[in-house]
């Protein structure tokens, strides 16, 4: 059965280390200084100062994939995918940002194992995560996103389509 973190609001700090290995694979982030780095999407960073951030989607008790969005202000995503700042620069402003000061969230990631793709899982987690942090928020955000693969441009478009929203992206 395929369960979502953010039904629960919780997730163990075994999940959240695999999660992390799993984006590491991925995203490559250690060689890459313009994305967030994953050492720093720390359990306490995750769990403490955003914890409705990290959406971690099992099958059993197997970690398959993971949604992250960041609340953050729409003139720093403007920054973003305009190609002013990156996405670390991005993170340190989102850390540093007074928590009701927030008017949008950043879909940083959606990513599922291979052998789960192309069943709407991603599609289905990003909705729920989307629903629960606008209502945290109390709001329906301005929604944003750095689209990093054919797969990822596809959900988008998907998502956008089915929240009826734009959302405004960055391309890799």
């Amino acid at each position: 059965m395929i369960t979502c973190s953010i039904n629960e609001k919780t997730f163990s700090k075994e999940d959240h280390d695999k999660i992390v290995e799993l984006s590491e694979e991925f995203f490559d982030t250690e060689h890459d200084e313009n994305q967030i780095p994953s050492e720093e999407i720390t359990y306490k960073f995750n769990t403490i100062n955003f914890p409705l951030s990290l959406n971690i989607i099992k099958d059993g008790s197997k970690v398959i994939g993971q949604t992250f969005i960041l609340p953050s202000k729409k003139k720093d995503m403007l920054d973003f995918i305009s190609g002013k700042i990156n996405e670390r620069e991005l993170f340190y402003r989102i850390k540093s940002c007074e928590r009701n000061n927030f008017d949008s969230l950043y879909i940083v990631s959606a990513l599922i194992i291979p052998e789960y793709r192309n069943k709407g899982i991603a599609l289905g987690a990003l909705k729920k995560h989307l629903e629960v942090s606008g209502k945290e928020f109390d709001f329906f955000p301005n929604l944003f996103c750095w689209i990093f693969s054919k797969e990822g441009e596809k959900l988008i478009e998907k998502l956008s389509r089915e929240l009826e929203v734009k959302i405004l992206s960055k391309n890799n």
